[in-house]
Parts: C-alpha cells; sequence; structure tokens
C-alpha cells in the first residue's frame, strides 16, 4: 500500500517521504504537494493502509482510529490524511 501511494503522488508531482516502521506513530509518510512544476507550501502527513479488510459491505473505505492515533492525529502540525489501497 505504501508503494502503491508512492507512486500515485510522484507520478502526480509530489515529494513522497517514507516514515521508517520504528518510527511510525500513526503517520505513514509525509508528501509535499507539487502543482506540476514546482512543490507547494503545503504538506500532508498520510496514514496508509492496504487491502480489502478496509472496505465496508456499503463499498466505502474505513481507516480504524484508537485513542492513541486519535490524539496524535488531532495534536498534529499537519493534515492527516488516510490512504486506502485496495488492488480489487
Amino acid at each position: 500500500a505504501v508503494n502503491a501511494a508512492r507512486i500515485f503522488f510522484e507520478e502526480n508531482g509530489c515529494v513522497f517521504q517514507e516514515i521508517e516502521g520504528a518510527n511510525d506513530y500513526g503517520k505513514d509518510a509525509y508528501v509535499d504537494i507539487g502543482d506540476g512544476v514546482y512543490v507547494t507550501g503545503i504538506c500532508a502527513a498520510l496514514q496508509i493502509k492496504g487491502g480489502k479488510s478496509f472496505r465496508t459491505v456499503a463499498g466505502d473505505y474505513r481507516i480504524p482510529v484508537d485513542e492513541g492515533h486519535r490524539r496524535v492525529w488531532a495534536e498534529s502540525t499537519v493534515p492527516i490524511l488516510g490512504v486506502v489501497h485496495d488492488p480489487d
């Protein structure tokens, strides 16, 4: 899932910086958004999940949030985006 996200963002002019697993506390990567020519000042952290287990019966996707992640995300100085890669 992380590699799929990296490919997507890099192919769309963004800078993707993966966070090593030992330092992963609810943020799997940072992405700096590009405009096709330059990197903009917009940055977000990504929580990346993979597989159909994150797909609901209705076909939506959900990332479960425990209290620890909720606190980290709520206090983050950058937005946290949830990304689910479902190869199906």
